[in-house]
């Protein structure tokens, strides 16, 4: 589900792309990026990241209304975009909260390299 509001028109960044996105299940590694993770709905980061580029521009704010592993707060902090996430469990905050905090210790190598 998308939802665009702002004083700005609105605009799909992607022009005449398809629809239909395939990616693998999860991240490299054990479960996403390395981290055991059993969450029920895991989003790749990869997937995360194409749309959000899609979708939005970088500085825009993206909300996350089921943060689960943070899939979506780490393609922003990657990309650029702030993001607001909510979830109710502990146990996924948690593990939310430990992957954002490694995506943010780790440079972005394209946008060192001046490419991304």
């Amino acid at each position: 589900m998308v939802h665009w509001h702002g004083a700005r028109r609105s605009r799909w960044n992607g022009g005449g792309k398809h629809g239909v996105f395939t990616h693998t299940k999860s991240d490299e590694g054990y479960g996403h990026g390395g981290l055991q993770n059993e969450a029920p709905t895991k989003k790749p980061i990869r997937l995360m990241r194409e749309l959000g580029s899609l979708l939005t521009n970088a500085g825009d704010v993206v909300l996350g209304p089921f943060m689960g592993s943070g899939s979506i707060a780490v393609a922003c902090a990657q990309m650029g975009r702030h993001f607001i996430d909510i979830e109710t469990s502990r146990e996924y905050f948690d593990v939310a909260c430990e992957r954002i905090r490694d995506s943010c210790r780790q440079p972005n190598m394209l946008m060192v390299a001046g490419l991304g």
